[in-house]
């Protein structure tokens, strides 16, 4: 096995853009070179609109590419979820906009002639086992109320225990980050800047109806700035309270062709995704997702890997993982994508976020709705998913829950008591300590070299957890990650941890 890689990272070259230097003056600054901020960008440059996209790492190397890689409109139990916090009419609305985005990706990767491995599939939700047919059963009763033309198979001929399953034809699988590359070299040829290694730290009211992005390397001002940055780097809209983080496991392995088609997920918990992807003549690449949880709050990250590798082995024997990864994404109070202005009706900020695990088309819908927005023009489905929507009221339940359980977080771990010695870190591990009344989070790496940093996340102060199967320090509260020198990993916060010296003794520190 490689490591902790994402296959669509690791088949693809840092397409080398530079990172910012300076000042720059832009009418719409985009935040994230994932497939939100890219589809935006390209939209709006292609109506003449000046536009200029700043990434954090490098294009497509965030969630896009660490995603499953689907393009469909069932995705799993979305309609009976949408349905019930929303009635019919919305779910119907959502169908269709995701089928909409669907089709821009294939038309934009034809005209494009971008080499992203773009194929039509049947998107598959089955039961793995009889516990879960009557799942199967609603979800497949709500996507035809939703419009969506699905069958219900029983029994269910496939290569893992499916009881039953409801299908959808016509549907998609992509190299996600070789698509969004195309996308880029396409707004480059388009004279549009894309800045990457550029981490934006704050938003200032420049006055004039501009904004002023600080940002490592420079400085940007903007009439309208776009957040896709999975999580919203602003407080604007409560977007923190009506919407949680989740991380997801994967491992891939390379099987016979015709091993499984389609692209399948299942209707219950843990999840179980799967799909595969080109190869060598003769093998196809079976990628198995699932085990997600809040981030921060697994016990063992790594078990999630072990359960994942288990049943690979037994579903398929002899296919041996060669990579294996984790991704995160933001899931809404109500089971919509909050896409579109926060901050009032005189903001010019605009966020896309709470795509529930379902980036591609709800990252492409994001370009065209926000696009829209910016241009001044109406789209169909811009209310459906307002940030500020009325229908947010229905869901005070699940907001409380949200906010009950940072709450419980943020206090648990001020409250809970800590060793005071790093020589409570094994090699290879990490702990909390309290230090001199201060809560300090150590790595002790293989070679026995100590890193402290501040134990609280610079997001607003929750106590960060360790994270053995990524060797990161993941926040409980909101889902802010950071590496073992406290560079930020994923946001919402901006701005790295604090180192902590420790005072010891050379000698106890290898």
């Amino acid at each position: 096995m490689t490591g902790a890689e994402s296959y669509w990272v690791a088949s693809t070259d840092d397409p080398g853009y530079p990172a910012l230097d300076g000042e720059l003056a832009t009418q719409v600054a985009i935040v994230g070179a994932g497939i939100a901020g890219l589809t935006t960008a390209l939209l709006l440059a292609r109506a003449g609109v000046e536009v200029a996209v700043v990434e954090a790492r490098t294009v497509g190397s965030g969630v896009t590419g660490h995603t499953t890689g689907k393009l469909t409109a069932l995705q799993g139990l979305a309609y009976v979820r949408i349905e019930s916090a929303h009635g019919e009419e919305a779910a119907r609305r959502y169908a269709a906009s995701q089928t909409a985005a669907l089709e821009l990706v294939f038309g934009l990767a034809d005209e494009l002639a971008v080499p992203c491995e773009l194929e039509r599939a049947t998107d598959w939700v089955y039961a793995l086992g009889r516990d879960e047919v009557d799942a199967v059963a609603r979800a497949a009763a709500a996507a035809r109320r939703a419009g969506l033309p699905v069958t219900l198979v029983r029994p269910l001929d496939a290569p893992f225990p499916a009881a039953a399953g409801l299908c959808l034809e016509g549907q998609g699988q992509l190299h996600a980050r070789r698509y969004v590359l195309g996308l880029a070299r396409e707004l480059i040829r388009l004279g549009a800047p894309v800045h990457q290694g550029t981490r934006v730290l704050e938003l200032e009211d420049a006055g004039g109806g501009r904004t002023l992005l600080h940002a490592s390397g420079g400085t940007i001002r903007a009439r309208h700035v776009v957040l896709a940055t999975n999580a919203a780097i602003t407080d604007d809209g409560l977007l923190f309270a009506r919407a949680h983080p989740r991380r997801a496991y994967a491992v891939a392995a390379p099987v016979p062709e015709g091993a499984v088609e389609g692209m399948w997920i299942n209707a219950g918990a843990p999840t179980r995704s799967l799909r595969t992807a080109p190869l060598e003549p003769g093998k196809r690449l079976l990628l198995l997702v699932g085990e997600g949880h809040r981030v921060g709050q697994s016990d063992d990250p790594g078990a999630r890997y072990d359960a994942l590798r288990s049943d690979l082995a037994r579903w398929f024997p002899g296919a041996e993982p060669t990579y294996r990864w984790s991704t995160q994404d933001q899931y809404s109070v109500d089971s919509l994508p909050f896409v579109g202005r926060v901050g009032g009706a005189a903001s010019r900020t605009y966020v896309a976020t709470g795509f529930g695990g379902w980036g591609l088309t709800n990252g492409t819908l994001a370009g065209m709705v926000l696009s829209d927005a910016i241009l001044g023009r109406g789209n169909e489905w811009g209310d459906l998913l307002d940030p500020e929507r009325r229908s947010l009221v229905r869901a005070p339940a699940r907001l409380a829950r949200e906010n009950a359980n940072v709450a419980f977080r943020l206090l648990e771990g001020k409250l809970r008591s800590r060793p005071e010695s790093p020589d409570d870190v094994p090699q290879g591990g990490g702990r909390v300590l309290d230090v001199d009344g201060r809560k300090v989070a150590v790595h002790r790496t293989e070679d026995g070299e100590l890193h402290a940093v501040s134990a609280a996340c610079t997001h607003m102060g929750c106590l960060l957890e360790w994270n053995a199967a990524e060797r990161s320090w993941d926040c409980p509260c909101h889902g802010s990650r950071f590496d073992v020198t406290g560079d930020v990993l994923d946001g919402p916060a901006t701005r790295p941890l604090e180192p902590v010296p420790l005072e010891l003794p050379a000698a106890r520190r290898r």
